[in-house]
């Protein structure tokens, strides 16, 4: 009996609600739909690349886009599904079969993660601090440690004073939204300034061994999710000694690097 039940849930005669119990088919046919995967970000431009996946299209899927919820089958089509590029913040996605077996489901939404940078410009007795976003978006700030929503639209670099500043950034672009905080320091301040919204880097002389199982783990676990972080350099060794370069591996000893 179980086999006669896994058998039809695989061929979709047969499904389980989520109280557990069997339902029987036919079924009627799902609508279509897709998933949305970004592949990164240029950081200079802050152009998103987009994999789309769609679903329930057949062989041939076709999906459309526009920046308003309505989109529709007369909006454009994507030409490359695997690498949608968009400096736009905020689309909606429409899958549609081609062979019109499935009907057409809900659009999906896509938003950008806006990327809000800022700089400190000084010239002689005088700070000013620039801000700017990717993709483009409306920026408003304080310094005073109220909301930002309510704060000064940003148009142009802006005049500071000598003291330490809270700076509280929020910018919108459609219907994407980024709030962030920097600290500014006071001037003439050499204190090491630690900028969360910048990668951090090890040297090129500083090593990290991870000399077990455990710490291998915790670092791929820590950094999976993160498409932006690159490990350079890494050398992996199989056994009791190492190899050198070209050297070809005896035994239960193998060097790989990457």
């Amino acid at each position: 009996m179980d086999m006669l039940k896994t058998e039809a849930l695989k061929q979709g005669r047969w499904r389980q609600g989520e109280d557990g119990y069997i339902e029987k088919g036919p079924f009627p046919k799902e609508k279509t739909t897709l998933n949305i995967a970004p592949q990164g970000t240029n950081k200079d431009s802050g152009e998103s690349i987009l994999m789309l996946t769609p679903r329930n299209c057949g062989a041939s899927p076709i999906v459309h886009y526009s920046q308003n919820a309505t989109v529709s089958t007369v909006d454009p089509i994507v030409e490359d599904l695997d690498n949608f590029t968009t400096n736009t913040a905020n689309l909606y996605f429409l899958a549609v079969d081609s062979e019109g077996k499935h009907e057409i489901g809900e659009p999906k939404r896509w938003l950008a993660d806006l990327m809000i940078r800022h700089q400190i410009h000084a010239a002689a007795d005088k700070r000013s601090i620039e801000l700017k976003c990717l993709p483009q978006a409306d920026i408003y700030y304080t310094l005073n440690g109220s909301n930002p929503k309510e704060g000064t639209h940003y148009e142009a670099p802006f005049e500071i004073g000598e003291e330490a500043y809270r700076l509280l950034v929020f910018a919108k672009a459609g219907e994407a939204t980024k709030n962030t905080e920097f600290s500014i320091p006071a001037s003439g301040d050499k204190h090491v300034q630690i900028d969360d919204h910048k990668p951090a880097r090890l040297v090129d002389t500083k090593r990290v061994n991870l000399d077990n199982t455990e710490k291998v783990f915790a670092v791929i676990n820590r950094f999976r999710d993160r498409s932006s972080t690159l490990l350079k350099g890494v050398r992996i060794q199989i056994g009791d000694y190492p190899l050198k370069a070209g050297q070809a591996g005896v035994g239960r000893n193998k060097t790989t690097q990457a």
